[in-house]
């Protein structure tokens, strides 16, 4: 068997199917992403803060993750928007 034969090829279509859902608008998974880093970013700018003891060094830190999060929790909402599990 080479390594060409046990490599998985994902479907054709699978990555678009992954950003469509019959349950959520796109807008909708952007404006939750959105509004849930704003009140994470908060928390994460006030420990920074406290912890660093600069509101520079809490800013720096509470935007950075801003940006990264808010693109890895709409990924995962758009994942989850595909599973069945615990809908009615």
């Amino acid at each position: 068997m080479t390594i060409a034969e046990t490599v998985s090829v994902p479907r054709p279509g699978l990555i678009r199917r992954f950003f469509q859902s019959p349950h959520a608008a796109h807008r909708r998974s952007l404006l939750k992403a959105f509004s849930w880093r704003m009140f994470g970013s908060l928390d994460t700018f006030i420990l920074a803060t406290l912890i660093s003891g600069h509101a520079k060094t809490g800013a720096a830190i509470a935007s950075t993750e801003f940006l990264t999060k808010i693109v890895l929790y709409y990924l995962h909402e758009r994942g989850w928007a595909h599973v069945r599990w615990g809908l009615k």
